[in-house]
């Protein structure tokens, strides 16, 4: 039994992909963004000089965005917000399958490409029609 369940996680290793790569690259973006704000907001808690912005100021830029921004540029920010949302939502609800698929084995976790399968389903047709290699 613990020989069936370590084929099988191995099988689904082999044929989805990781989504370690955009977890990771989400996660040091949000961490660089949230430590900056918190280095600010200690700067000015010590009343330093801010890095970019103080929390001041930031607040202030926030309330007069809608003001000094065109309502293009904000529904355009706003339109490219949602599609960075969105393929984030698919990236982590989506299936993730690889081009591969496992065939039956008893004796051992068999997994085969994609191009594998169809080069040999064309090769049995070309046989089985008499054509020439390449035809």
């Amino acid at each position: 039994m613990n020989q069936d369940r370590t084929q099988r996680r191995m099988i689904r290793r082999e044929t989805h992909s990781s989504r370690a790569l955009p977890s990771i690259l989400s996660a040091c973006i949000l961490m660089v963004v949230f430590l900056w704000l918190a280095v600010e907001a200690v700067l000015w808690i010590l009343k330093d000089q801010a890095l970019l912005a103080s929390p001041a100021q930031m607040l202030q830029w926030l309330v007069d965005l809608p003001v000094t921004t065109l309502p293009v540029g904000m529904a355009t920010a706003g339109a490219g917000l949602g599609i960075l949302g969105l393929l984030l939502l698919g990236l982590a609800v989506g299936r993730g399958r690889k081009a591969r698929r496992s065939l039956a084995s008893r004796r051992a976790a068999v997994v085969v490409d994609d191009d594998v399968i169809a080069a040999a389903l064309s090769n049995t047709t070309r046989l089985a029609a008499g054509l020439a290699p390449g035809r």
